[in-house]
């Protein structure tokens, strides 16, 4: 295991060095995988994620896109994974977890899991268009957060920020989006049901995505 610093929680615990890079990357990204193929399935856009105990190693949660099904835009999969945690292991198991999640999160996607306290991400494919851990804006590198009762002169909240890389099996993951647009998403407008997807000159294989419904 890697040495990294520890850093400390809002609940006073203090967070190991994240999990081993490497094989270990690519081993949890499948699992993530496995879950947008899931979701692609079941005809949402093929993004999936697993939360993961970083002492342990252990899978906590697994979680594919569902904001076709439930007709809700937030229903991307790091919510629907976050939530579950929740529900089934509580605030301590995610403060100590690590995400996998086949598409570099969103901006909203990247807010929450500041707010959530997830401390560490790895994601596949980068989002050209709505990534928040460096594709549009580092939300991951935010330390203060909105100011309380939203006023001028109010403090800030802290937030704690979070490590996150990217670049694992980016490729499987952006050939999963290539063929669901290539089909046709059948929810979208129809302007915006077929997608070209394909690399960039400086960042490789990347999605970029004209919206994720």
């Amino acid at each position: 295991m890697q040495e990294a610093p520890e850093r400390e929680t809002e609940l006073g615990r203090k967070l190991e060095a994240p999990l081993d890079q490497g094989a270990d990357d690519e081993r949890y990204m499948r699992l993530a995988i496995e879950e947008a193929q899931g979701a692609m399935a079941e005809g949402e856009v093929p993004v999936g994620c697993i939360l993961v105990d970083r002492s342990s190693g252990e899978v906590l949660v697994r979680a594919g896109n569902s904001t076709n099904r439930s007709r809700n835009g937030t229903r991307h999969c790091e919510f629907v994974a976050a939530n579950a945690l929740l529900k089934e292991h509580g605030r301590a198991k995610l403060l100590d977890s690590c995400l996998y999640v086949t598409l570099e999160p969103c901006i909203m996607c990247a807010g929450a899991l500041q707010h959530l306290g997830v401390p560490e991400v790895v994601f596949g494919a980068p989002n050209a268009r709505f990534g928040g851990c460096g594709g549009v804006f580092s939300v991951h590198e935010l330390t203060a957060g909105p100011r309380r009762d939203g006023k001028a002169d109010a403090p800030r909240s802290k937030l704690l920020g979070f490590s996150c890389r990217g670049g694992v099996l980016a490729e499987e993951a952006v050939e999963l989006l290539r063929v669901f647009y290539a089909t046709g998403n059948p929810n979208a407008p129809e302007e915006k049901r077929h997608r070209p997807l394909g690399p960039t000159p400086d960042s490789g294989p990347t999605s970029d995505l004209g919206g994720i419904p």
